[in-house]
């Protein structure tokens, strides 16, 4: 049992409008931040992608945040995005740290700088070379941008 190109063609256009009609349920509570203001979170997990790192974080309210690394990209070697989570959940769940806003991303992910301890860490993930600086994502930061990675 094989399906036509027509039923073929009629499935792949029914799933398209699904998806595209399909409410967007993720993140609904990042529409309540204040992106002028900073707030205290904890980490609680790390997931990385092609194109950005996606954090958890707990607020003190117990309200959880998505949200993306302002201004750097992982590390351009898919194969090495699972290592990569890994080693970050390690170092940096339960962190607690200071999320300052910069903006929403097209997915409405908070867009963040985040600091622990007076750690900027969106510069000690490129320092520890699991991050690269993206002119596209921050392209007037110079803290960034003159990282050398692997410092």
């Amino acid at each position: 049992n094989t399906l036509s190109k027509k039923e073929i063609a009629d499935i792949d256009d029914f799933l398209k409008k699904s998806i595209k009609d399909a409410p967007k349920t993720d993140n609904t509570a990042n529409t309540q931040i204040n992106l002028n203001e900073e707030f205290a979170a904890k980490i609680s997990r790390i997931k990385v992608n092609e194109k950005s790192f996606t954090i958890y974080v707990l607020k003190n309210s117990g309200e959880e945040i998505k949200l993306c690394t302002y201004g750097i990209v992982p590390a351009e070697n898919k194969s090495l995005h699972p290592s990569i989570a890994k080693a970050l959940n390690e170092k940096y769940s339960g962190r607690e740290v200071k999320v300052i806003p910069t903006g929403l991303d097209r997915y409405n992910r908070l867009i963040a700088k985040l600091y622990s301890n007076d750690e900027y860490l969106n510069r000690k993930m490129i320092d520890d070379g699991f991050a690269f600086y993206s002119p596209k994502y921050a392209p007037n930061d110079t803290e960034l941008s003159q990282i050398k990675i692997g410092k």
